[in-house]
This record gives structure tokens, C-alpha cells and sequence, in this order.
């Protein structure tokens, strides 16, 4: 474990895991912007089948909800048919906090509710392509710690994408970023620590030859 202190390995590989995730998508599309509704409340019935003309246009890297809002947001994506990977849907909708404090949308494709998206569930894979309308109806949280309902912040959106993913790298990066944060709670005595460490580096090490020799 001292010989991987003094290499730096573990600052090394999470160096090089967060160059990896940065590029995990071969392609990627931005989806026009959401159209928003707010609704009263949350028994209200998602407006699936409305047109959305009229409707408020969220513009992508914009504030938008408050806290304790429930809203329904809209738009489509046509999956190109070149694409050869798995399409996604990614939707990083935003965050304030902890807890109860980001946003949370059950996602409707084509009028069928099949996924939650939530700060932990950003990526949604796509059972076939052509257009498909979406929609998340959902309800943005309470702000501030202890939770404010009262709060005059407002969420950030960044833009939403239609991606193209490797699932098998997708599993991989997990896998090894939990490899990576064990190592960061685990304590010098432990013979996992140096273990660990060094099945990561060995593995980027073969990843990284094998890349080199497709290309």
C-alpha cells in the first residue's frame, strides 16, 4: 500500500476514470428544449395528448422550478438510424441539495409510462428508435436544509440528450468507480486497499493497449 501512496495511484485513477466518463458517449444529440406546464397539484393528470403550443419553452442551461412545484414537461427525439449502439435518453434535470432537494419525474414515452428520473436515475435506454414523444411529470423538491418550502431558488437545467452508450462500459466504469471509492474508506493495514488499486491500474493499463491496437 506505501508503494501505491507513493505513486499517487488512487489520485491517478480517478483522474483517469473521470477522462473516461467524459467520453462514454460515442454520440450524442441534444433534444430540443421542454415545453412546461406547472399543475395544481400532484393528483393532477399528466396532459399527454395536448398540444403544447402556448406552452412556457425551458431553454437549456436556464433556472426554472422553484420548490414544491409539480410540472410536466415535453418534448421529442428522433433516434437517427445510423446509430448501431444502444440509444438513451439523459436527463440531467438538475439538483439543489440533499434529500428531498432535486427533482423527481416519472418518464412517459409515446404516452407509456416505463422509468423514473430522479438525481440517481439520469439515463434511460430506449427499447426501439424512430421519433418518440416524451414526457416527465413530476415535482421539483424542497430547496435549502432543512427542507424551505418557502425558498425563492430555483433549479438549474442543463441540456438533455439523446445518446448513444456502450453498456458494457457503462458496467465497467461502474465496477471500478466502486472499486476506487472502497479503496478511499478502507484502511492502510487492509490487504484489499493495495489489491484493489492495483486490479484497477492494471486494468485501464490492458483497456488503454487495446484501444490503441483498434485504433
Amino acid at each position: 500500500c506505501m508503494t501505491h501512496a507513493l505513486k499517487f495511484t488512487a489520485e491517478k485513477l480517478r483522474k483517469r476514470l473521470a477522462l473516461i466518463r467524459a467520453h462514454r458517449f460515442p454520440r450524442r444529440h441534444m433534444l430540443d428544449p421542454f415545453r412546461m406546464r406547472i399543475l395544481p397539484d400532484a393528483g393532477t393528470p399528466p396532459w399527454l395528448d395536448t398540444p403544447t403550443e402556448g406552452w412556457d419553452e425551458l431553454p437549456w442551461n436556464s433556472y426554472w422550478g422553484g420548490p414544491d412545484v409539480h410540472f410536466l414537461l415535453r418534448t421529442s427525439v428522433t433516434v437517427p438510424e445510423d446509430w448501431t449502439g444502444t440509444a438513451a435518453l439523459y436527463f440531467p434535470i438538475g439538483t439543489d441539495g440533499d434529500i428531498f432537494n432535486h427533482p423527481e419525474a416519472l418518464l412517459y414515452l409515446d404516452g407509456v409510462a416505463v422509468a423514473s428520473v430522479d438525481r440517481h436515475h439520469h439515463l434511460i435506454d430506449l427499447s426501439r428508435g424512430g421519433t418518440r414523444d416524451i414526457a416527465l411529470h413530476g415535482w421539483t423538491g424542497l430547496f435549502g436544509w432543512p427542507p424551505d418550502p418557502d425558498s425563492a431558488e430555483k433549479l438549474f437545467m442543463p441540456p438533455c440528450w439523446l445518446v448513444e452508450r456502450n453498456p458494457s462500459l457503462d458496467a465497467w466504469l461502474t465496477l471500478a468507480e466502486c472499486a476506487l471509492d472502497s479503496v478511499t474508506v478502507l484502511e492502510d493495514s487492509r490487504p484489499e486497499k493495495p489489491a484493489l488499486l492495483s486490479a484497477l491500474d492494471h486494468s485501464l493499463r490492458v483497456g488503454g493497449r487495446g484501444i490503441t491496437r483498434r485504433r
